[in-house]
């Protein structure tokens, strides 16, 4: 199920993460959109977590 998926950054305060699908309308995609919301450069992790597996990624902010 689309809606188990959970995502969390490495440090929230400054790279955000949120999904841009509706919920009630989850077909078999959802899009999330990755954001710097600091002025903090870097790299940071962005895990995604469901029920079959998780995948990290790593986000580099210049």
């Amino acid at each position: 199920d689309l809606k188990e998926i959970t995502v969390v950054s490495s440090s929230p305060n400054d790279v955000a993460v949120v999904s841009e699908t509706n919920t009630e309308d989850l077909s078999s995609q959802v899009l999330f959109v990755v954001k710097s919301i600091s002025q903090k450069t870097g790299e940071f992790t962005v895990t995604f977590a469901a029920p079959c597996g998780k995948k990290e990624i790593l986000v580099k902010v210049r």
